[in-house]
Protein backbone atom coordinates (compact mmCIF):
# COMPACT_ATOMS: atom_id res chain seq x y z
CA UNK A 1 0.00 0.00 0.00
CA UNK A 2 1.28 3.45 -0.90
CA UNK A 3 2.06 5.91 1.85
CA UNK A 4 0.41 9.35 1.98
CA UNK A 5 3.32 11.15 0.30
CA UNK A 6 3.30 8.75 -2.66
CA UNK A 7 -0.46 9.18 -3.06
CA UNK A 8 -0.13 12.96 -2.84
CA UNK A 9 2.60 12.98 -5.48
CA UNK A 10 0.48 10.83 -7.77
CA UNK A 11 -2.50 13.13 -7.35
CA UNK A 12 -0.33 16.19 -8.05
CA UNK A 13 0.27 14.85 -11.55
CA UNK A 14 -3.44 14.25 -12.10
CA UNK A 15 -4.79 17.45 -10.55
CA UNK A 16 -2.19 20.14 -11.21
CA UNK A 17 -4.63 23.07 -11.16
CA UNK A 18 -3.31 24.49 -7.89
CA UNK A 19 0.11 24.88 -9.48
CA UNK A 20 -1.09 25.44 -13.04
CA UNK A 21 1.03 27.36 -15.53
CA UNK A 22 -2.11 29.35 -16.35
CA UNK A 23 -2.32 32.37 -14.08
CA UNK A 24 -6.11 32.43 -14.40
CA UNK A 25 -6.56 28.76 -13.46
CA UNK A 26 -4.13 29.06 -10.56
CA UNK A 27 -5.83 32.25 -9.31
CA UNK A 28 -9.28 30.67 -9.55
CA UNK A 29 -8.33 27.57 -7.55
CA UNK A 30 -6.53 29.54 -4.84
CA UNK A 31 -9.41 32.04 -4.64
CA UNK A 32 -11.80 29.11 -4.08
CA UNK A 33 -9.61 27.77 -1.26
CA UNK A 34 -9.43 31.20 0.35
CA UNK A 35 -13.22 31.57 0.22
CA UNK A 36 -13.80 28.11 1.69
CA UNK A 37 -11.31 28.81 4.49
CA UNK A 38 -13.08 32.08 5.32
CA UNK A 39 -16.39 30.23 5.56
CA UNK A 40 -14.91 27.75 8.03
CA UNK A 41 -13.30 30.54 10.07
CA UNK A 42 -16.71 32.19 10.47
CA UNK A 43 -17.84 29.09 12.38
CA UNK A 44 -15.50 29.80 15.27
CA UNK A 45 -13.33 27.71 17.55
CA UNK A 46 -10.68 25.68 15.71
CA UNK A 47 -10.92 22.83 18.21
CA UNK A 48 -14.65 22.13 17.82
CA UNK A 49 -15.35 22.83 14.14
CA UNK A 50 -15.44 19.68 11.98
CA UNK A 51 -14.59 19.91 8.29
CA UNK A 52 -15.21 17.32 5.59
CA UNK A 53 -13.51 17.97 2.27
CA UNK A 54 -15.34 15.67 -0.15
CA UNK A 55 -13.29 15.31 -3.32
CA UNK A 56 -10.16 16.49 -1.53
CA UNK A 57 -7.69 15.42 -4.23
CA UNK A 58 -4.23 15.92 -2.77
CA UNK A 59 -5.69 17.39 0.44
CA UNK A 60 -4.24 20.86 -0.07
CA UNK A 61 -7.17 22.48 1.75
CA UNK A 62 -6.97 20.05 4.68
CA UNK A 63 -3.25 20.85 4.98
CA UNK A 64 -3.99 24.58 5.03
CA UNK A 65 -6.62 24.19 7.72
CA UNK A 66 -4.31 22.05 9.85
CA UNK A 67 -1.76 24.88 9.77
CA UNK A 68 -4.50 27.11 11.20
CA UNK A 69 -4.79 24.61 14.08
CA UNK A 70 -8.09 23.02 13.07
CA UNK A 71 -8.24 19.54 14.59
CA UNK A 72 -11.34 17.75 13.22
CA UNK A 73 -10.43 17.53 9.55
CA UNK A 74 -11.58 14.79 7.21
CA UNK A 75 -11.00 14.30 3.51
CA UNK A 76 -12.26 11.73 1.06
CA UNK A 77 -11.61 11.23 -2.62
CA UNK A 78 -12.12 8.34 -5.01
Amino acid sequence: MKNLNEKTQALDTIVPEYESGSKLVKWLFHKRLKWATQQVQKKGNTKIVSVLDAGCGNAIWIKQLSQLEYKKLYGIDF
